[in-house]
């Protein structure tokens, strides 16, 4: 626990259960209203929102069991939890373990050394059986994560008594212990630890991102006392309730009438500076002042009365508050770690045990399956201590995004800050996961291992800096981040479409300019036309029977299936020839020849300009020009609807940057009204035309305004 904890008086006549877990903790509410809003698992402050449902949320709270995320930070289910299944409550559960733990107990002279349990005083308690359970199963195959003096804090954990252990695990609630000086004493016990070439602080950097590694002394306390490093007025001021804040701010005369209102009241006052008229001085022309000696010494005096008042206040607060105790910053930071690795998170979270509690109790009930740990997750101390710095990187990022107005743009830049920290590191993780893609895994393991590479935080820092580029209306520059994040595809693949939707947001509404396109709106006719002029000879080669007067614009079976395998041959040379880039030298020959005639042909419409059908054509990828025709050529009744209303090209020339061995590019685009939708020929033909490589746009039109005429 991070912060102070009062320590409340024990019940006067009430017995101490045996149990952990008594029946008095699940009926009857203790005689001192506890802060369970801020007592956890080695935890903070518990936030507002929590991912439990009412009714376990509201067992949870009267036990104390909530482990709670970073100050002020809303609660994020975890992958696991999201998995979990909701059971019905079963109080009956809590006794029923604790009757199983005693059973043990009672043949633990029988049992061999390894197999005794663990506390040999005929009870135990549920919060710390889960909390050994986190520390032995990581130290059973990760240990060297761990340096030698943390190893020595687990040993020492373990030597500790049973009281220690309970209050240490379970920091706000300790009706349960007999005599509570005795692990208040064993935890503020100073202690050594083996010699280590490390520094105390080791702050180390990684292509400019710190990571900062806390290191152990030579001694160590498993809990602070509140005499010596309780020194900020706030802070204690935090720790009194309510109704004895308010019997301070009487005695003190100050104002407010909630808790924050009263802390920061308090607070002012303490720091107030002492005033010349409340020291008897006047204020006087320094002509006429008696000397600098004099007013040197009324400083001294002013600065004197200043920390008189200061004490004073503190002295009043801690008096009321008594002694008070937290687990110490180093080692608490140490057993989250201990969590975050057996959790297997992926975002920041403290309350690592409510799952195993619940599962202990019977609130929840698992399948069976054989557990397989990878030990190799985290590949090194460095790799560990990088992950948690990302995720803890990315609470802060969620704390930034939290408010409005003034504060949201003080967190953009904050994220914006981090965003310049973290690329460069982003970018080396994610060519070192493309290179480990094709060498070291196997398939489909690195989509999970990915998750707790660094890279995956990062990842998602990069997504929410584009929602601060988009807030600054830096939309160039975000719409360059959204190109890196979809064109890599090592992490966070789950949020590629609403990249993707932002992307085409971006272009739609902020990124619209001149890009050199040219298009009709012929809604097929332009690709009945290029078909009658690439296949014209074939429309009209002899077969026996299709054409039975002189005044035929095509042959009577174009319209049936029989006209492809009719004439198989001249087709796919056809298409051989077209795939090759012979498509322009056919539009223009037959142009020439038929044009001042203005040959009556199905599907082709002189009207269009001779130079924008070859500029069209020419602007075709050959092997995709052949797929529409050989499409046409098989179905020609059939695929005459369907088509998108718009074709557009742009040459090369015009197009941003090169485009390999094409002269252009060309895309259809379909055209939406607001409640329109797609028919099955429209998606049809938007699959062949996809398949083929061609690019096609779906454009939803929106009318800005309607005006009603007459």
């Amino acid at each position: 626990m991070d912060v102070f904890v009062k320590k409340l008086t024990s019940r006067a006549g009430s017995d101490v259960s045996s149990n952990a877990i008594s029946d008095a903790e699940i009926g009857a509410p203790p005689l001192k209203r506890l802060k369970t809003d801020r007592i956890n698992f080695l935890g903070s402050e518990e936030s507002e929102q929590s991912v439990l449902d009412d009714d376990e949320k509201q067992l949870i709270e009267e036990k104390g069991w909530l482990s709670a995320g970073v100050r002020n930070q809303t609660q994020r289910s975890t992958d696991v939890e999201n998995a979990l299944p909701v059971t019905q409550p079963d109080e009956a559960a809590l006794e029923a373990y604790e009757e199983y733990k005693l059973s043990q107990a009672s043949d633990r002279e029988e049992a061999p050394d390894d197999k005794k349990p663990l506390w040999t005083k005929g009870r135990s308690s549920i919060y710390v059986d889960a909390f050994n359970l986190a520390l032995d199963t990581v130290l059973e195959d990760e240990s060297r994560l761990f340096d030698k003096r943390e190893l020595s804090v687990f040993s020492q954990w373990k030597s500790l008594d049973y009281e220690a252990q309970y209050l240490s695990s379970r920091l706000g609630y300790y009706n349960d212990i007999s005599n509570l000086e005795v692990p208040i004493t064993t935890l503020q016990q100073l202690r050594c630890l083996p010699s280590s070439p490390s520094q105390d602080l080791a702050t180390s950097e990684v292509d400019g991102i710190e990571v900062e590694d806390e290191r152990l002394g030579s001694t160590f306390t498993f809990a602070d006392t509140s005499e010596t490093l309780l020194t900020d007025m706030e802070e204690a001021a935090s720790l009194l309730y309510l109704d004895e804040l308010k019997t301070l701010a009487k005695e003190t005369k100050i104002q407010g009438r909630t808790k924050p209102e009263l802390i920061r009241s308090l607070s002012q006052v303490s720091r107030k500076q002492t005033g010349l008229m409340d020291m008897g001085l006047s204020r006087q022309n320094s002509r006429e002042s008696t000397g600098s000696d004099d007013s040197g010494r009324s400083v001294a005096k002013l600065e004197r009365e200043d920390s008189k008042q200061r004490n004073m206040f503190f002295s009043k607060v801690t008096e009321i508050l008594g002694s008070c105790i937290r687990l110490s910053s180093v080692v608490f930071k140490l057993f989250e770690r201990v969590h975050l690795v057996f959790y297997r998170s992926t975002e920041w979270t403290e309350k690592s045990l409510t799952t195993i509690i619940l599962a202990k109790i019977a609130r929840r009930n698992f399948p069976e399956y054989i557990v397989c740990r990878t030990s190799t997750i985290f590949a090194s101390r460095e790799h560990l201590l990088e992950f948690e710095a990302a995720i803890r990187l990315e609470a802060e990022i969620d704390l930034c995004l939290e408010g409005s107005g003034a504060v949201l743009d003080k967190g953009c830049k904050r994220i914006l800050e981090i965003f310049d920290s973290i690329y460069p590191r982003w970018k080396r993780l994610l060519e070192e996961e493309k290179h480990k893609e094709q060498t070291v895994y196997e398939f489909g393991e690195g989509a999970y291992l990915r998750r707790f590479n660094p890279g995956h935080s990062y990842t998602r820092i990069l997504a929410k800096a584009g929602f601060a580029m988009g807030k600054f209306k830096e939309y160039q520059r975000e719409h360059n981040l959204l190109k890196e994040l979809l064109g890599q595809k090592m992490f966070h693949l789950a949020r590629r479409g609403d990249w993707y939707q932002r992307k085409a947001l971006l272009e739609e509404n902020y990124m619209a300019k001149l890009e050199g396109w040219k298009g009709f709106h012929s809604e097929g006719r332009i690709v009945r036309t290029l078909f009658a002029y690439l296949f014209y000879d074939i429309l009209f080669l002899y077969i026996p029977n299709v054409f039975q007067t002189a005044f035929q614009t095509c042959p009577l079976d174009l319209h049936t299936d029989v006209f492809f395998p009719t004439r198989a041959s001249e087709i796919n040379h056809r298409l051989v020839e077209i795939e090759n880039g012979g498509a322009e030298h056919l539009v223009q020959s037959v142009w020439e020849r038929e044009h001042e005639r203005r040959t009556a042909v199905v599907g082709l419409n002189w009207d269009y300009e001779i130079d924008d059908l070859v500029e069209l054509v020419r602007c075709f990828d050959g092997g995709a020009l052949a797929a529409i025709c050989k499409v046409m050529a098989q179905e020609y009744k059939q695929r005459g609807g369907g088509i998108p209303d718009l074709i557009l090209w742009r040459t090369k020339d015009a197009a941003d940057g090169g485009l390999g061995a094409r002269k252009g590019e060309v895309m259809f685009v379909e055209v939406k009204s607001e409640n329109d939708r797609l028919s099955e020929t429209q998606r049809v033909w938007i699959h062949v035309l996809t398949a083929a490589g061609v690019q096609v746009a779906l454009c939803n039109a929106v009318a800005r305004e309607v005006r009603e005429v007459g």
